[in-house]
């Protein structure tokens, strides 16, 4: 890292956990596109997607990509945990596609019910946004 780099690091570090607090209170609401969550949480769109890999990171919220291509973020909650966890390690590992088809197979009942449901459920949302 360069030492302008370190510097401007340093410089937003006492704000990074109140910019993910805001942001974690925004998806209280509803899961939510990373704008949506700048506008609820009233931070720039640029301090909204720098805080998002580092909520995902901490298994604090989940990223999903709904069946029209849109990125949408939802907070874990103790009951899907195991499964942020796990399709994080597989992201991280596989490419995308393959992800999906894995997860299928390790949590099909899972999968089918709640994240079928929930990406449904981001659609019609969007459809309100």
């Amino acid at each position: 890292m360069k030492t302008a780099s370190k510097e401007a690091y340093k410089k937003i570090l006492p704000h990074k956990e109140t910019h993910q607090q805001k942001i974690l209170k925004a998806l209280l609401i509803k899961p939510m596109t990373y704008r949506a969550i700048a506008h609820y949480s009233k931070l720039s769109e640029s301090q909204v997607w720098k805080r998002l890999i580092e909520l995902e990171r901490e298994h604090k919220i989940m990223e999903l990509c709904t069946a029209n291509g849109f990125t949408v973020y939802k907070l874990v909650t103790a009951e899907n945990k195991q499964l942020a966890i796990d399709f994080l390690d597989l992201k991280r590992k596989e490419m995308f596609e393959k992800s999906y088809q894995n997860l299928y197979k390790k949590y099909p009942d899972l999968m089918k019910q709640k994240v079928c449901d929930f990406l449904t459920d981001i659609e019609s949302i969007y459809d309100q946004i």
